[in-house]
Parts: structure tokens; sequence; C-alpha cells
């Protein structure tokens, strides 16, 4: 699994910098969609085995944990940046539409924003609206690529939007991933049918409607939370390892071959089936502590590249055409670094809350337990 995480986060930096030499695995849309099943695998699981019993407050802290701390590294990150370029060249980089437009917002318009880069809280709304600059205010629109200034470019993180998206699985995994395999399904279904009526009913099929709205991408975090519970299911059964493995090597091969592959008139739809009967074979397999660790790279691969694609494209670090691989190799340096300094310690802590909330909760059993043997 941790391999499959590792190749998604690089489709996804591959994506945004045009491909390596015109190579770009899976591409965008896809990456990030099989990242919203692997979540609902990985949330499914760890509700009903590591936080079976841990109260909401501690799973929800401990998730936010989980993306804060990198995501606001990555914030300061960017404003130093675009200090250091108003300073150097007078122009302010990500903070420029701040520069040119900030004057006519309305003071809630500059709230919204500031606290969106700060809490995520409604990041992937930045592409449901535009910016009224006559107004100062904030206003739909379906269409963002029609908008200018479009509001996106006010976020500093701007592939954060998907950050806010799983915060909301987050939020809603406790109360649904815990349901009969029957709800989950019913409530997948319905996500599924609300994705027709926008796409087919009002004609909304395109970016961001595709895979940016939670409502439907719901259907995809609950498919994981579903193949995890075929997980369960099969753990019982003697499934042979070959079939396992043909499983494992079929995900990867067509990962990193998928540009390749014949696009199909149903689109990625076919290659989500595939990863949803294959996340049982990858989890099972995931036991090296090595793909463990590649599998950590991945969220700092994807919470920094974008701002090392903007780094890597200052004329001062040469030809422009090097830029894509200036930024994977610099990424990945990068989320090393990200991992060791940031991902690991809070790691740690997190773990260190979930043992203090379990002898808590296990001191009363063995007190009442002590009781009673003396009892006897």
């Amino acid at each position: 699994m941790g391999l499959l995480r590792l190749l998604l986060a690089l489709s996804v930096v591959l994506a945004h910098t045009g491909g390596l030499f015109g190579y770009h695995m899976t591409g965008g849309l896809v990456a990030v969609q099989a990242f919203f099943m692997i979540s609902g695998f990985y949330m499914a699981l760890i509700l009903s085995d590591k936080y079976a019993e841990a109260p909401l407050r501690l799973f929800i802290t401990n998730r936010l944990l989980r993306i804060f701390p990198v995501y606001w590294v990555m914030v300061g990150l960017t404003v130093a940046w675009c200090l250091l370029c108003a300073w150097q060249r007078g122009q302010w980089a990500r903070l420029q539409p701040y520069i040119e437009y900030g004057a006519s917002m309305t003071p809630a318009t500059i709230g919204w924003l500031g606290l969106t880069n700060l809490l995520l809280t409604g990041h992937e709304s930045s592409v449901f609206l535009e910016f009224n600059a006559t107004s100062g205010r904030l206003q739909f629109n379906p269409d963002f690529q029609t908008t200018r200034p479009a509001v996106h470019q006010f976020m500093l993180i701007p592939q954060a939007w998907s950050l806010s998206l799983e915060l909301g699985f987050y939020l809603l995994a406790p109360f649904l991933l815990r349901r009969r395999t029957i709800t989950i399904a019913a409530v997948a279904v319905v996500a599924l049918m609300l994705r027709v009526w926008i796409y087919y009913g009002l004609g909304w099929h395109h970016d961001p409607w595709t895979y940016r709205f939670l409502p439907l991408e719901l259907a995809l975090f609950l498919a994981g939370a579903l193949s995890y519970r075929v997980f369960v299911q099969v753990r019982r059964l003697a499934v042979p390892d070959r079939l396992a493995g043909a499983a494992v090597l079929l995900v990867w091969t067509g990962t990193l071959s998928y540009q390749y592959l014949p696009v199909s008139a149903l689109g990625p739809w076919p290659a989500y089936v595939v990863v949803f009967f294959a996340l049982p074979a990858l989890f099972s397999r995931s036991t090296s502590s090595l793909d463990r660790f590649l599998g950590e790279l991945s969220y700092p691969i994807y919470a920094s590249h974008l701002f090392v694609m903007m780094v890597m494209s200052a004329r001062v670090f040469g030809d422009p055409d090097t830029v894509p691989l200036r930024t994977v190799v610099v990424t990945l340096l990068l989320s090393v670094l990200l991992h060791a300094l940031v991902n690991a310690p809070v790691d740690r802590w997190r773990q260190r809350r979930l043992n203090e909330d379990r002898a808590e909760r296990a001191a009363p059993r063995d007190r009442t337990r002590s009781e009673a043997l003396a009892r006897v």
C-alpha cells in the first residue's frame, strides 16, 4: 500500500509540472480519487481496531494532528518565499492577488480567505466561487475556469482543497463507517446517483464537479470502507498468495502505465473498480518497514510539491525545461525532511495520546477486577 500511495502522490506532482519528459502516470484526477478510496479503507480499519473504544475527540484531534503540522509548515515556507520575492523582485508570488485586489475586498471576504488558508475549512469551496471585484464579495459560480481572478489563486497551498475534503471525511467517518455494510453501501449509491444528476441533469460534468465536491467524492471514500469490509471477510479464507500477488502487481503496473492504456467511455471508473478489489491484497502485503516509509512520504510530497515547483521556477535555478525534474527531486528530498522533522515526532505524540487514553480506560476495569478477586 505504501508504494502505491507514493506513486499516486508522484502522479499528482507530474500532473502539475506537465510531466517528466512526457511521462505523468495516472494524472491528478485518478490519483486523488484513488487516495480517497485508500483513506476510506484506512479509516474503516482504525475505527474498528485502533480507535474502536477511543472517544470521538481523540480520533478527531489525532486526525487533525496528521494533517495540520505539515500543512502549516508549508504555509509558513510559502509566505517566507513570497516575502523574499517581494524584497528581491517586487513581485509577491502567491500573495500577488492580495496585493492587486485586497483593497477592493470586504472585511468578510478577507476574513474568509484568511481563515480558509489557516484552518483549511471550506478550502475546496474556492473552486465553486468567484470574486466580484466591484462589490468585493464572493459569490457562487459553477465553473471557476470562467472567473477572473479565480478564487483558488488566493489559496497559499492550492492543492489543499483535497485536505479539506479529507477533514470532512474524518468528521463523517465515526458516524458512517461503524454502520452496517448495507447502510454504507446505500449512502455510497445515493452519492453516485447525485453525481449522475449533477452531471446529466444540471450539465455540470466538468472540473470542479468531477472530483472536488464532497457529497460526490463521498462515494469513493465509502467504497474504500467497503473494500475494508471485503478484506475482513477475505482474510478468513485461504486466498492463494499468487492471487494476492497478481492483484498487487496489476495495480502497480496499471499505475505506472496508466497513460498508455486505452481510454474507455467509462473514463477512470474501471481503474477504481480494480483498486477496490486490490486494496485488501495491497494492505495484507504492506508489511515491510520500507513500504510503510514510502507511504509516509506521500502526504509531504502532496503538500509541498507546488511550493517546490514555484521555487524551482525561479530563473536563478536555470533552464525552465528542467523545472519538472528539479521539482520531483527537490520535493522528494524536502518530503524526507518533513517526515523526519515534523511527521515522525507528531506521530509518536499521537500514539502516546492513544496509549494514555487506553491506560486511563483500563485502570477502572483493573480496579474492578482486583476488588472482585479480593472478595473471593
